[in-house]
Formats: structure tokens, C-alpha cells, sequence
């Protein structure tokens, strides 16, 4: 008798091949290697500081003084008229370069505008880092150029940005003739603490001009007085 050879029978599930197929391209598909990474999220502004008692007078000029820095006055280095530069101490010396109006704004905030440029106190491109620099830039009203004016110890004031909570800082708390100022979390500290101080409406470099005056005059008349006696003593 002829015997037929029966094979056996195939028990895996017929799709589970094609499942496990459709599976993997899903999970390939979900997984693409040119999706953007997630950035952390920037950090919260702190709550505003309350303001000062200081009643601004749209009409002064004032000079912005570092208290902590020997009362060095702020101005654009090198009391440049030129956009992003940078604010730093120096000697106060009368000019209009180390002198600013002050221009309410909506919310009790104000700009901080310097005489020379025109331009406004403005933190770098509106940068919530600590360390960001405070740059001279063309007003626009930008929240990186509304400063609050809150009380800091010893009758001084604590400039504060509007867009990141930051305060001005003179950088290292040094006195150093050109040390810049930043934007830094607000300490206490000496140097970051300010005074607004009304000036006369003099010319530009006023103060070195009548100082330079007052030599002149004290020489002329030494002069003078130097020439009688001679005369005198001929006689």
C-alpha cells in the first residue's frame, strides 16, 4: 500500500507576523530624529518691588549716581552717542553725558533718558540673565526700558527691570573708573544702590568749565597782583 507523507501543520497565528511588522514602523514613525528639542522654560519674573516715595519731575536733569562705587555717576562709555553701548561709572564732571531726564510711563514706571544720545537705559537684548549688560539703545517703549524706582537702604534707590525683576549692579561692587553695570538679582548690596540727584541746567561739561575758570581767575589776578608790586618797586 502507498503511504502519502502528511506535513505538519503550521500553528502559528497567521498575523502575527504582519502585526508585529505594523508595530515597529509605528514606533519608527513616532521617533524622529528630526523633532526640536524642548527648551526649559525662561525664569519667572519675581514680584514687583513697591515704589519709592521719590516723586520723578519730567522737567529736571538728573544725574544717576552709584552711591556704592564713590558716588561715581552713570554714563554710555565713553559718553558715546552710539546705540548698544554699554553704561558704566566714572567721574562725575558736569557734562550732559552723565545726565538724564525722566519720563513717566503707564503702570508707574519710567525711562531713563540720557541728555547726549537721546537713547534710553535698556537691558541687552531683553535678557532675563543674571550678568545681562545695561546698554544706551533708541527708546521704544520696550518693557526692557521701564524701570521701577524702589527704595534701597540708607535713603538710596534700587533700579528695577520692568521685563525681568533684575536690578541694576555695578559688576565686582568695585569703584573702578569704567566699570560697567549688569542686571542682577537684587542683594542689598552697596553697589547696587542709586541716588537721583536734580543738576542746574549748565552746558555741556559745566562743571569743569567753571573750575577751569575759577584757576584762570586766581592766575589773572595773582598776575596782577605781582605786576603792582614790581611797578611799586621801580618807583
Amino acid at each position: 500500500m502507498r503511504t502519502t507523507n502528511v506535513r505538519p501543520a503550521d500553528f502559528r497565528p497567521a498575523g502575527l507576523v504582519g502585526a508585529v511588522m505594523v508595530f515597529s514602523m509605528l514606533v519608527v514613525a513616532c521617533v524622529s530624529p528630526g523633532e526640536p528639542e524642548k527648551k526649559p522654560a525662561p525664569p519667572s519674573v519675581p514680584p514687583e518691588p513697591a515704589r519709592a516715595a521719590f516723586r520723578v519731575d519730567p522737567a529736571a536733569h538728573y544725574n544717576l549716581i552709584a552711591v556704592g562705587a564713590a558716588a561715581k555717576c552713570v554714563q554710555p562709555a565713553g559718553q558715546s552717542n552710539v546705540a548698544g553701548m554699554r553704561m558704566q561709572i566714572a567721574t562725575c564732571d558736569g557734562s550732559k553725558a552723565q545726565q538724564y531726564r525722566l519720563t513717566p510711563l503707564p503702570g508707574n514706571y519710567v525711562a531713563i533718558v540720557n541728555l547726549t544720545s537721546e537713547m534710553c537705559i535698556d537691558v541687552a537684548g531683553e535678557s532675563r540673565d543674571n550678568g545681562a549688560n545695561i546698554v544706551q539703545y533708541p527708546c521704544r517703549n520696550g518693557l526692557n526700558q521701564q524701570w521701577v524706582l524702589a527704595d534701597a537702604p540708607e535713603g538710596n534707590l534700587r533700579l528695577v527691570a520692568r521685563h525681568s525683576g533684575g536690578s541694576v549692579d555695578v559688576q565686582g561692587a568695585v569703584s573702578t573708573e569704567n566699570t560697567n553695570l549688569i542686571q542682577w538679582p537684587w542683594s542689598g548690596d552697596p553697589n547696587q544702590r542709586f541716588k537721583l540727584a536734580v543738576v542746574k541746567d549748565v552746558p555741556d561739561g559745566g562743571a569743569a568749565k567753571d573750575a577751569g575758570a575759577a584757576v584762570a581767575a586766581a592766575a589773572k589776578g595773582k598776575d596782577k597782583a605781582g605786576a603792582a608790586a614790581k611797578k611799586k618797586k621801580t618807583k
